[in-house]
């Protein structure tokens, strides 16, 4: 019911406003009110683009921009969270510290989660004070397009977390692609890599 989405940059702008899309409460959280800003004002751009092309309604724009709040306040960010996305530099020590953070500020049955791809939630996974409450959850821009989350779990998530995450996913109007163990790149950007190996060797083949 109710996400924080932590980074105010582009996938966390788009996590965001793909949940209150949905129905969700979302609180956006950054240390920089200017990122905040910014995140704001592109979700307006975004929801004028999804109205002109026929996705929602501009009579909905109002609702869901009403059920996100922007906060350089943790407190007030993460104090009522159900799920924590987060979308921080591909720093593990800058994730874990983040993480720790919010531990003592979240309800002590929240699901973290991080949307990297680049790296396995192992690596921090201890550092989050919840690690059979955490997994990775990785969206692919545009959000509402690709239509496709990767859960990467971690052998010390547990069952009921990939189901809570599973749930959620599915909640949102998206289809989770579940790992059985981690891998860097998870499921579709493994396949896109793939894709676009070939494709190069094609061109240069020429």
């Amino acid at each position: 019911t109710n996400v924080l989405v932590i980074g105010a940059g582009t996938m966390g702008t788009q996590i965001a406003l793909h949940c209150a899309m949905n129905g969700c409460g979302v609180k956006v959280y950054d240390i920089k009110e200017d990122m905040l800003k910014t995140s704001v004002q592109k979700m307006g751009m975004y929801l004028e683009e999804l109205a002109g092309s026929g996705v929602i309604t501009e009579a909905q724009c109002g609702g869901i921009m009403a059920r996100i709040a922007a906060t350089a306040d943790p407190r007030e960010a993460g104090e009522e969270a159900d799920v924590v996305s987060e979308s921080v530099p591909e720093d593990p020590a800058l994730k874990a510290a983040v993480f720790r953070k919010f531990d003592c500020i979240c309800p002590p049955d929240a699901v973290f989660t991080t949307n990297t791809s680049s790296l396995v939630p192992s690596m921090i996974a201890k550092k989050t004070g919840r690690p059979d409450r955490f997994a990775a959850m990785h969206f692919h821009p545009p959000v509402w397009e690709t239509k496709i989350v990767d859960i990467a779990p971690h052998p010390k998530t547990s069952p009921e977390t990939v189901k809570t995450l599973e749930r959620f996913v599915r909640g949102i109007n998206l289809v989770p692609i579940t790992l059985k163990k981690e891998h860097h790149s998870y499921v579709f950007n493994n396949m896109l890599n793939a894709l676009l190996g070939s494709a190069m060797g094609l061109v240069v083949g020429k």
